[in-house]
């Protein structure tokens, strides 16, 4: 078993949190499973909906679909319903409800054991007379690996407008449409179609932290109980889509303009029912704000519990706190990292606390987390190594690397040396694998940038002191190309893989972060006001003055890279999540990605005061293989921004050694 595919089985134990009983494991042949009798109800946010098409689906396997591409035969999903009671149509096999919107399946199912499952509930009467524009969806769970009866553990399953949020935004990084879900290329044995499959389980059962597919109503809190779900901006949502659900047609006047304002990315598919609306707000979450919120300030709300103003924008965060999130604080632009399972690791730089947290890809504490000991002190950088999947930590103040295993085990203590008592390490602050598993490390104090064995050997100083001073962020390109930058000067420096130094370029600003996009470009986080690209030779620097409009001058202390080559920013000193495409143009909005339900105050970036004591202050910053953005804050707090980005090869490392920087898995 490869040491990818190892992680698989974290994989499986979150997917069932969703869906007792129903276990993943990617088989490449379908299997047939006798799916008992499902009983539900399909419901508008007033209304039941009778006469409405209810489909169970799986996504489609050979080729990504997801935001930014086109619905094709390559990415179509594939219908499960066959049998007896089950009709027919261009989208595969479906039930009917009756008039007060009641459904059963009692029919056979195919489905692929370890791939997700879901209903699509479309067009119907809630009571005006048949509406084509309405479509809903829920997530049902897993297929089970070796077949069996899902009577007994799937609950009575509602589908309304708040389960068609909760999957829209899951399956977000995997979806172009309802009926156009798709994983790549999973049909082999390898360590990449694994992490596919592990990355699309983690998304669907995102779902089940927002909302109970039982009585289809939002969460509060997510399973494990250390998770604030943001259920005002759910039902805010829920209600913009009721109303369309519950007009006359598809071409009332709401319908209208919420098709018309949920355009999504480029490649979307255009809104002809609402769950083609709310995957599209889902993928350009910043796009017809305005026009969205209207539709539920001009009719009833049937889900109440929501917004009492605009918000700056559709994204839904989850905030986790607690136990381990407290042991939380900031200082290193890869504080935060995620492995192959999908968990999230980040250390604590306190010195009283010197800690390392690990949490799964649905934000519960791993088992014993946060992990103290085996020489932590003030840690501050994470990595995880391709080979062996253990976590590396740089301890700042001793000068040593320190090895866990994903199970939070100490491994041991690294203290390198150059010669005799001379160590290699000083005020270490950064880390990272290149592609055969050397250790690369950035030096705060000396200004050295220093390549270790993968057994943390020393084996070679490549210093500049004169640039790295302070040093900050480093990566490596699956060239080998090793990049440095320092927050004391304003320069990005390159390393090419003869371990020689290259070159060095200016940039506008002092550089905290730096990540490597899919052509080898580097991107720096520059510390106030500018985002820089350097090509893969230096040669040449291109500065984009983000889009954002901020109250305070931005902070920009740690990026990331998205499936599609996007960067990542976390503006600490704004509190908010910036997005760029590759050519830096703005894809977050005018005011970027605000992480709050509903600010504090009424505070908005535009708003002409300061924002609030104690909001949001994003620090690091990473993208798992779900398409979640993940960023740790200054306030102690953890949080997992839904299907705002597009799935990456985790953990970075991997994506250094097999081509996969900026790319999906």
């Amino acid at each position: 078993m490869t040491p990818v595919s190892r992680y698989l089985l974290a994989a499986t134990a979150v997917s069932s949190i969703f869906l007792s009983g129903c276990g993943a494991g990617f088989q490449a042949g379908p299997v047939s499973s006798p799916i008992g009798a499902i009983k539900g109800r399909v419901h508008g946010g007033q209304p039941p909906v009778g006469s409405s098409k209810v489909y169970i689906l799986q996504p489609g396997v050979g080729a990504y679909a997801g935001p930014g591409i086109a619905a094709s035969t390559a990415n179509v999903s594939i219908s499960l319903l066959t049998g007896t009671g089950i009709s027919t149509d261009n989208i595969g096999g479906y039930v009917t409800t009756d008039s007060n919107g009641f459904f059963t399946i009692t029919g056979d199912y195919n489905c692929t054991a370890g791939l997700p499952v879901y209903a699509y509930a479309l067009g119907g009467d809630a009571g005006g007379g048949t509406n084509t524009g309405i479509g809903m969806m829920a997530i049902l769970g897993i297929c089970p690996s070796g077949g069996g009866d899902l009577s007994a553990t799937v609950p009575y399953l509602w589908i309304n407008e708040v389960t068609t949020i909760a999957a829209a935004y899951s399956m977000s990084g995997f979806a172009t449409d309802p009926t156009h879900v798709s994983i790549g290329p999973t049909g082999s044995a390898s360590a990449a179609s694994t992490l596919a499959t592990t990355g699309i389980a983690n998304a669907f059962a995102t779902s089940g932290n927002l909302v109970n597919i039982g009585n289809g109503t939002a969460l509060t809190t997510t399973p494990a109980g250390n998770g604030t779900v943001p259920t005002a901006k759910i039902n805010t949502l829920a209600n913009i889509l009721a109303s369309c659900v519950n007009a006359t047609d598809a071409a009332f006047a709401n319908c209208t303009t919420l098709f018309g304002a949920a355009t999504g990315t480029t490649n979307a598919t255009t809104p002809t029912d609402t769950a083609i609306a709310a995957i599209n707000i889902a993928h350009a979450p910043a796009t017809g704000v305005t026009a969205l919120y209207g539709l539920q300030a001009g009719v009833a709300t049937p889900f109440p519990a929501a917004l009492t103003k605009q918000p700056n924008d559709f994204t839904l965060s989850v905030y986790y706190t607690g136990t381990g999130v407290n042991a939380i604080s900031y200082v290193a632009s890869h504080q935060l990292a995620i492995d192959a399972a999908g968990n999230i690791w980040v250390a604590s730089d306190s010195s009283t606390v010197n800690a390392l947290s690990g949490f799964n890809a649905l934000g519960a504490p791993l088992a014993g987390s946060p992990f103290t000991g085996n020489g932590l002190g003030v840690p501050n950088a994470v990595a995880i190594d391709a080979a062996s999947q253990n976590v590396w930590v740089t301890n700042n103040s001793a000068a040593t690397l320190s090895e866990f295993t994903t199970a939070g085990a100490a491994v041991g203590t690294v203290t390198p040396y150059t010669t005799g008592t001379t160590k290699a390490l000083s005020g270490p602050s950064d880390l990272a694998f290149d592609g055969t598993g050397n250790i690369w490390v950035n030096n705060y104090t000396s200004g050295a940038v220093v390549k270790l064995t993968s057994a943390g050997a020393f084996t070679a100083t490549a210093a500049n002191t004169t640039y790295l001073k302070s040093s900050e962020g480093i990566a490596i390109s699956p060239s080998g190309s090793v990049w440095a930058v320092g927050a004391s000067k304003a320069y990005g420096t390159l390393w090419t893989s003869a371990d020689a130094l290259s070159t060095e370029k200016a940039t506008p600003y002092y550089a905290d972060g730096i990540a490597v996009d899919a052509s080898g470009n580097a991107w720096i986080a520059n510390y106030r006001t500018d985002l820089s690209v350097l090509n893969p030779t230096a040669t040449t620097v291109t500065s984009y003055t983000p889009g954002a409009s901020d109250y305070y001058v931005p902070e920009y202390y740690a990026l990331a890279i998205d499936g599609s080559s996007n960067i990542i920013l976390a503006d600490w000193s704004n509190g908010m999540i910036e997005k760029y495409s590759n050519t830096g143009t703005n894809l977050s909005g005018t005011f970027g990605y605000e992480p709050a339900d509903e600010p504090a105050a009424g505070y908005t970036p535009s708003s002409s005061v300061a924002p609030p004591t104690g909001y949001i202050e994003p620090f690091n910053v990473a993208v798992d293989g779900s398409g979640n953005i993940w960023f740790s804050c200054e306030t102690a707090v953890l949080q997992q921004m839904i299907g705002a980005a597009t799935p990456v090869a985790t953990p970075l490392a991997y994506g250094v050694a097999n081509s996969l920087l900026g790319t999906r898995p």
